[in-house]
């Protein structure tokens, strides 16, 4: 994709979204359990095309039964919900454990999601038959927006 000549092509510092106080995950129900603010919005500085990448790091708490599933999902406001999703292996289901996982999500190269205005970067946390609760302890992200093709 062409760029005028003199455009910026610095891609924005990444990022660190951190988990303000623990959040209980209802068995069923997407839960935000981290999320990048309203303002300002996560934003190019330039057009072209970018793609993000968020390194998650989700610390778990499990309850004395634990769910059969946990879907951890990348979801942005306007662009739309489940750009990205990662499940929990099973055999980390354990009842009672707590289980720390960093899946990498990613949204593809965009020419408009980024720019002029931008989006809100939310992570979901969706746990089936069973609670779980997400330790703010243990919990961050790193989010960058890098150039793409």
């Amino acid at each position: 994709m062409g760029r005028a000549w003199g455009t910026n092509l610095m891609n924005p510092n990444p990022s660190l979204l951190v988990a303000g106080t623990d959040v209980t995950c209802n068995a069923g129900v997407k839960t935000t359990v981290l999320d990048s603010g309203a303002s300002p919005l996560i934003a190019a500085a330039a057009g072209g095309g970018f793609y993000l990448v968020l390194w998650t790091i989700l610390e778990i708490v499990l309850g004395a039964t634990a769910p059969s599933a946990i879907v951890v999902t990348l979801d942005l406001t306007t662009a739309g919900a489940n750009q990205d999703s990662y499940t929990v292996t099973p055999d980390q289901l354990i009842n009672s454990a707590s289980i720390v996982v960093a899946p990498p999500l990613y949204v593809p190269t965009s020419g408009s999601i980024w720019y002029p205005t931008g989006d809100r970067v939310k992570v979901t946390v969706n746990p089936t038959g069973q609670a779980v609760t997400v330790r703010a302890s243990g919990t961050r992200a790193l989010l960058s927006l890098l150039q793409g093709q």
